[in-house]
């Protein structure tokens, strides 16, 4: 609830006042003590209303109650072993009310065998006219590529997912030689949806919330570098076509043992963000949040076949020092929005019941 107290007024020199504030004050402690989720505001004489804190905690209602129903589809299970991107299944429903739903990697692998060479090739004819093909890619490898994309989006409409993330490295690249940047690309151009590889569960109930108050994509970031004033964040193989300037750009690429694949390469939008990430520490959910300023650099990721891809990245200059907020990071993977939403963010974790760093 909004508890908002309006303001008189003056006329002929005096304050005429309705004692509006005597309503609202007398209220604000019962609120509390009846454990009411609120915002208390009033206005001020002569000055304009807070309608930025109004549209801030309306938003993060809004959102409280929309992730209610929301499901992130997880194909396979902790990839790389990694403990960070693990979830505590009912504290997270009863906080945030989302619900991680597991398949296996057979389920989409069959699908995609019998899928028709027509809608293939629809598919194709598009990703040929969006996309900036530095080089030209091998047809087969992106048939391939779609047919998982086509298998993956059935899965996704059948279960009413709103998020989705893949087991990547132990997964699709181990498993199927075919690294999924083009297939996590199509899935959240084509169908809006959250993506983040690497079975990254609460990257993605990170993404959902980013997503529910703001309405970007909610792109993940990795961190690569700390310099003095800055965090070098990138990508090591896609970024929604939401948070590139211009078009699309993308290329074959190799990395390591695996021949093919096909990389997104494309330059990232500049500009003020919000970079965040969603954790938990038996029930205790906390949010690490910090705005900056996002910029370009030039660099590189050892391993890559010459010459290295420029990959999708930011140097972001935080607003806080560099340390601090390193002493606080809790995983490789950083959801960003454009825009400073740190107090719609803070308003959705003080009804969520969420510590805020």
């Amino acid at each position: 609830m909004i508890l908002w107290g309006l303001a008189g007024d003056i006329e002929n020199g005096r304050v005429v006042t309705a004692a509006a504030q005597a309503g609202t004050t007398a209220l604000r402690k019962v609120f509390d003590d009846l454990g009411y989720k609120y915002i208390y505001i009033y206005n001020t004489i002569g000055k304009p209303s807070p309608l930025d804190k109004i549209r801030s905690f309306a938003a993060a209602a809004s959102a409280a109650k929309s992730l209610e129903k929301t499901k992130i589809g997880m194909m396979g299970f902790r990839d790389m072993k990694l403990y960070n991107t693990l979830y505590e299944g009912l504290s997270l429903k009863r906080v945030i009310g989302a619900e991680v739903d597991f398949f296996e990697t057979l389920e989409m692998l069959r699908i995609s065998e019998n899928v028709a060479e027509t809608e293939v090739q629809h598919v194709l004819d598009g990703i040929r006219r969006d996309w900036d093909f530095v080089e030209a890619a091998d047809e087969a490898f992106l048939k391939k590529g779609i047919s998982y994309y086509l298998a993956l989006r059935k899965i996704v409409i059948e279960n009413k997912y709103d998020a989705i993330s893949l087991k990547d490295v132990d997964g699709m690249k181990k498993l199927l030689s075919f690294p999924p940047a083009m297939v996590f690309m199509l899935l959240s151009d084509e169908m809006n949806i959250c993506t983040i590889p690497e079975n990254d569960a609460m990257g993605a109930v990170t993404q959902l919330i980013v997503k529910h108050i703001t309405g970007q994509c909610a792109a993940y970031l990795e961190f690569y570098e700390f310099f003095e004033d800055s965090v070098l964040m990138g990508v090591p193989d896609y970024v929604p076509a939401e948070v590139v300037e211009g078009k699309v750009k993308v290329t074959p690429a190799a990395f390591g043992n695996i021949s093919g694949g096909l990389l997104n390469v494309s330059a990232m939008k500049t500009g003020r963000l919000t970079m965040l990430r969603l954790s938990n520490t038996a029930g205790q959910y906390t949010m690490h949040m910090c705005t900056g300023q996002g910029k370009l650099r030039a660099w590189e990721e050892a391993g890559w076949k010459f010459p290295a891809p420029q990959l999708p990245s930011l140097e972001v200059f935080l607003d806080k020092p560099i340390n601090e907020f390193a002493q606080a990071i809790s995983g490789q993977h950083y959801i960003i929005a454009y825009g400073d939403h740190t107090r719609a963010l803070i308003d959705f974790c003080y009804l969520k019941g969420i510590k805020v760093l």
